[in-house]
């Protein structure tokens, strides 16, 4: 989240009020990007400007509120604790008949019954000693001296290396972008940008031209933003791959 963020004016880009719930942004969110689709909106009112800058916002927000439990400028709900049961107070006759009662003490065991306690526990004592020194081995055989001596040879098998996260590329194929981040949370454009949660993968013609990875579900180890810029329109006739589809042989 930058300081930059301005949350007032996405909730009034976004039609929504700052206590609502994440699935009522997220649906604006969506609403208001199918707004600023480029069909709909000419490229010199700003639109691709207009959907990176709602896109940040977005991502602000969800990580706010994966910090604190709320977005920016909803009032915190405090948790109401129960309340204490009331003293009862003590009257005058139960502090008498309290202070009358005699203080019993514990009864100390007949001689008999302590001598049987004694002969007990030392009986306990001479059993244990003896079952300590039934399972010792004081004179070490040569065949467990041996194996003592020999290193184990069984192979020891080591933890395998964590296979490298995905890296993002202007130009990249779709195919190897879904192979790298998997499937998306959803896709809008005809199948041109697809949104994995607040981060988003830009194609045209099956290749990767732009992304945004939000700091709250990074794209891999790719950067927040490509250093080359966005690409053209794409031309006519051009499919997109359909991420819901299995890949063939």
């Amino acid at each position: 989240m930058t300081p930059q963020t301005d949350f007032l004016a996405l909730y009034r880009e976004l039609g929504i009020d700052p206590a609502c719930s994440p699935d009522a942004l997220k649906r604006a969110y969506r609403r208001r990007v199918s707004e600023l689709h480029p069909d709909r909106v000419s490229e010199d009112a700003g639109g691709e400007e207009a959907l990176k800058s709602l896109n940040l916002g977005y991502a602000a927000a969800l990580e706010f509120f994966h910090v604190h439990g709320r977005f920016p400028g909803a009032p915190a709900v405090a948790v109401p604790r129960a309340p204490a049961p009331p003293l009862r107070p003590l009257t005058a006759a139960a502090a008498g008949e309290a202070a009358e009662l005699p203080m019993a003490l514990p009864e100390a065991p007949p001689p008999r019954a302590r001598r049987w306690l004694s002969l007990t526990l030392a009986a306990l004592a001479v059993l244990v000693v003896g079952m300590q020194f039934a399972g010792r081995d004081p004179v070490p055989t040569e065949a467990a001296t041996t194996a003592r001596a020999q290193p184990d040879a069984r192979p020891r098998t080591t933890a395998a290396a964590p296979a490298p996260q995905a890296m993002l590329e202007i130009g990249m194929p779709a195919r190897d972008a879904l192979d790298a981040l998997g499937a998306p949370t959803d896709t809008a454009e005809d199948g041109r940008l697809w949104h994995y949660g607040p981060s988003w993968v830009r194609l045209v013609c099956r290749e990767v031209v732009d992304w945004y990875s939000s700091p709250l579900m990074p794209l891999g180890h790719s950067p927040m933003h490509p250093d080359a810029p966005a690409g053209d329109a794409p031309p006519r006739g051009c499919t997109e791959l359909d991420p819901r589809m299995p890949r063939r042989g």
